[in-house]
């Protein structure tokens, strides 16, 4: 089991922290706004979590195919949220999705041990 390099667990955090600032960001605009009720968001923030703990996953996975596996997962997961919410906080996602498009590209690009 080769350990995980420091490039990709700093991006891999770097991914989980922004992922959830944004989405504790848009928490706060819909709460404040007060039009919407819980259930009505409530799926759009558990698939903001789902990408949040994929990249938090992909930090502290102990064995580099699982962590790539869920950077890659993240990246998906965060630019597809970035994309559907450009116009209000998508660009907190794409930022995430591309950090953890970077943990996914460095663990790929890392030496090989035999």
């Amino acid at each position: 089991m080769e350990p995980l390099h420091g490039i990709h667990r700093m991006a891999a955090s770097a991914s989980a922290v922004v992922a959830a600032l944004t989405t504790v960001i848009y928490v706060a605009v819909i709460v404040q706004e007060g039009n919407n009720s819980f259930w009505a968001v409530f799926p759009w923030l558990m698939i903001m979590l789902i990408g949040t703990f994929a990249a938090l996953a992909s930090s502290l996975a102990p064995r580099p195919r699982v962590a790539q596996f869920c950077s890659i997962a993240a990246a998906v997961i965060l630019g597809i949220l970035g994309l559907v919410a450009i116009f209000s906080v998508g660009i907190g996602f794409i930022m995430a999705a591309v950090l953890a498009c970077l943990a996914a590209v460095s663990h790929s690009m890392s030496p090989r041990s035999s």
